[in-house]
């Protein structure tokens, strides 16, 4: 016999859709939220885990109004160097 109500799921969690994505950016822009939508670009971009994202900081991703098109950031887990490309859609949510 197995508890549903207690039981918690643990392990890995499956990735979003496409559209689940999209629906969550159409939601963001509807709402005018710019800070999670800039947040959720760069998570899509660079594939980061979130206690690395929510680590980085403005000038880890630009630099006197200008945001790099390719950023490098060293993840705290592994301690191995990532790096990614930052789409055109995300550096306009950045800026």
């Amino acid at each position: 016999m197995r508890k549903s109500s207690s039981v918690k799921c643990s392990g890995i969690k499956r990735p979003f859709k496409l559209e689940e994505i999209w629906r969550i950016r159409t939601r963001l822009e509807i709402e005018n939220d710019l800070m999670q939508l800039a947040l959720l670009n760069l998570a899509i971009d660079s594939k980061l885990r979130a206690s690395d994202l929510l680590k980085l900081h403005v000038y880890d991703v630009s630099s006197q109004g200008v945001i790099y098109d390719r950023v490098q950031c060293i993840q705290q887990k592994t301690g191995t160097d990532v790096h990614y490309e930052i789409t055109p859609r995300t550096q306009q949510s950045i800026s």
